[in-house]
């Protein structure tokens, strides 16, 4: 964001441990347990933060695997929602 490189191989570091937790649907699994935290448990929530970290390192460096990741990850949450068929009825009368 500032243009430095200061910990940048740190950051990639992390990036790496985090891509590793994708399993072959695209869930981002924990890969241990811990309180709370149930080993193998995947969250929409941590999809969506490695979804806004793929997203920024594809800005930096424009790099196609990227965009394979995303994909992936995005297969992820697809697999993780619940579909719900919903039908809205409006009443005549104005409130």
């Amino acid at each position: 964001m500032t243009g430095s490189e200061e910990g940048l191989d740190i950051e990639a570091s992390i990036m790496r441990a985090y891509l590793k937790q994708v399993d072959d649907s695209g869930l981002v699994l924990y890969p241990y347990g811990g309180e709370g935290v149930p080993k193998d448990a995947a969250y929409a929530y941590t999809q969506g933060l490695l979804a806004l970290a793929i997203d920024n390192w594809y800005q930096r460096d424009g790099h196609k695997k990227w965009l394979e990741w995303m994909t992936r990850v995005a297969k992820g949450v697809d697999k993780m929602a619940i579909p719900v068929k919903i039908a809205l009825t409006f009443s005549q009368k104005a409130a």
